[in-house]
């Protein structure tokens, strides 16, 4: 269950940051995976750096997504 919280609180930070409202065009960067390929990436992220802040593997996974168009 506290998986899917985080899991929850990514996609929702990453909706907000799509809709930055200082840029001209709102993003869809992380739109076109699914739940479980973001739960993939982010469990990936996380194992990588146990010690680091959940906020920065968003912002890790979203620039990260942003560079390849996803």
């Amino acid at each position: 269950e506290g998986a899917e919280i985080i899991l929850s609180w990514v996609q929702g930070w990453m909706s907000a940051r799509n809709g930055d409202l200082n840029r001209n065009v709102p993003k869809t960067v992380g739109g076109t995976l699914s739940p479980d390929a973001l739960r993939g990436f982010l469990l990936s992220e996380c194992e990588e750096h146990p010690d680091e802040p959940i906020l920065l593997a968003a912002q890790y996974l979203y620039d990260r997504f942003a560079a390849k168009g996803l």
